[in-house]
């Protein structure tokens, strides 16, 4: 994790150890959708990087996948599944 992750994950930590029991649920699947859109937002950015050097339409034939369908997933928000 980087600096920014790091002091992140300390913060929520920290007031998670504050508040009562019955709302740790709710941290706990907060904190998984945000560990699921850090692991979107890692694969999306290399996705765009490797797009720089890599065939895209003969990627897309050769896998079956539609024409812009890699361009599409590469430039989709880290929110949306």
């Amino acid at each position: 994790m980087n600096t920014a992750s790091n002091q992140c994950h300390n913060a929520l930590v920290d007031c998670a150890s504050r508040l009562p029991e019955a709302t740790q649920p709710l941290l706990q699947r907060i904190k998984a959708t945000l560990k699921v859109w850090q692991w979107r937002h890692k694969v999306r950015s290399q996705l765009r990087a490797d797009m720089v050097v890599m065939d895209i339409a003969r990627i897309e034939k050769d896998t079956g996948l539609p024409t812009g369908a890699l361009r599409q997933e590469a430039y989709k928000p880290f929110w949306k599944a």
